[in-house]
């Protein structure tokens, strides 16, 4: 009793933080397994250029270019083009990979499309439309989406061609137009990695210096890093006390941003906080509507949540289950159906899949609390949240 009576006391409280800080500063060879992220030197985290769209696909440009001094030859483009494959149909699919790739022309910005490769040989289009940070948007003010423009200039000027068209985004978004193909960095990477150890033995120092830094930069800065992400968890875990004092006293954009987000969601009626797991730059919730759609299945398989990085908020619907584990197929159907609540059907689970991020929404404005209400809103009427709300009113 006495120790509970010390623990609680203010002045109790202030020597078991001291301790737990204590612990946390005397434990310094767990920080040690975070310095292969931490203390690695990333060309692209120097110049600043970790998340900049344009950079991305001028990168992407260049490796995808057979002809280009990096060294791969046709090998990433190859991978590319079979990763989408699966969606082209079989005439296709068959036409693109049995092409001769060296015949492919890349192309930065043509009518403003990120990347466009182009084989006269072969009368073939592949357009990627690349997005890091930011959202699919409209033509010239109009409601017209990009992506349909994109794909009317490519019909016309490239009548007889066989075209396809590739929406490449972090989380694999669903694209507006149904005639473009779903790719994600996670893709990406795959691809990269595979390429890069069967290949750089025979690259040049600077070659492979490059693509090794765009490859981290990816693993750091675009998708998450699962190994990275188990790490911080299990550091957190195991000095959970010590870290939230560390987070809750330091005055950062983040924390302001999080307790914003946290306030609001206590606000908003239908919306739970998941307080098990938050942290500063997590905030889980769920909300009326989900678990209603969830009916008795175990919270730990779906929740909303908020990610505060430096530069953007993102609200996204994720679904989670241990890497092994065989879902049964009620709780496959109900993820399967509440994809179909955010008008995302395209994106396949992939295969000893742990997480997936299955919608996001994003904004870069930090400071802009309206967008969390709003987004929370736009979820609520999705999910049936403020149906429920307004069915218990009026019983």
């Amino acid at each position: 009793m006495n120790n509970i009576t010390n623990a609680t006391s203010p002045k109790g409280k202030d020597n078991y933080d001291k301790e737990c800080l204590l612990k946390f500063m005397q434990d310094a060879d767990c920080l040690e397994s975070l310095s292969r992220w931490t203390s690695e030197l990333n060309m692209f985290d120097v110049l600043r250029i970790s998340r900049t769209e344009i950079r991305h696909s001028n990168m992407l440009g260049w490796l995808l270019d057979p002809n280009e001094n990096h060294g791969l030859g046709d090998s990433f483009l190859y991978g590319v083009i079979s990763k989408v494959s699966h969606d082209m149909g079989t005439d296709n699919a068959l036409q693109f990979l049995s092409s001769d790739l060296y015949s492919f022309n890349v192309r930065r910005e043509w009518n403003h499309i990120d990347i466009l490769l182009v084989s006269n040989q072969c009368k073939l289009v592949l357009a990627i439309e690349n997005k890091v940070g930011s959202h699919e948007h409209n033509s010239n003010g109009t409601s017209v989406s990009q992506l349909r423009t994109y794909k009317d200039v490519l019909q016309s000027q490239f009548k007889d061609y066989t075209k396809a068209f590739v929406y490449l985004t972090p989380d694999g978004d669903n694209p507006s137009d149904d005639d473009w193909m779903v790719l994600d960095y996670s893709d990406v990477l795959t691809v990269l990695e595979n390429v890069y150890k069967s290949k750089s033995c025979y690259l040049s120092g600077e070659s492979s210096l490059l693509i090794k830094n765009y490859i981290n930069n990816i693993k750091k800065n675009v998708i998450m890093d699962e190994e990275l992400v188990n790490l911080c968890n299990s550091i957190y875990n195991k000095h959970r006390k010590a870290l939230d004092l560390i987070f809750e006293n330091r005055d950062d954009i983040t924390s302001q941003v999080s307790n914003n987000c946290i306030r609001i969601l206590r606000e908003t009626k239908g919306v739970f906080l998941d307080d098990s797991s938050r942290s500063k730059v997590y905030v889980k919730f769920r909300t009326d509507g989900l678990k209603n759609h969830f009916k008795d299945i175990d919270f730990s398989y779906y929740y909303y949540q908020f990610e505060i990085r430096a530069d953007q908020i993102i609200l996204m619907l994720e679904f989670h289950k241990e890497r092994n584990e065989e879902l049964d197929d009620e709780i496959s159907d109900k993820m399967e159906r509440a994809k179909s609540l955010f008008g995302v059907g395209k994106k396949k689970l992939k295969k000893d899949w742990r997480w997936n991020r299955v919608w996001t929404k994003r904004t870069h404005d930090l400071n802009n609390e309206g967008w969390i209400i709003e987004v929370l809103k736009f979820i609520c009427e999705r999910d049936g949240t403020h149906k429920l709300l307004e069915s218990e009113l009026t019983e």
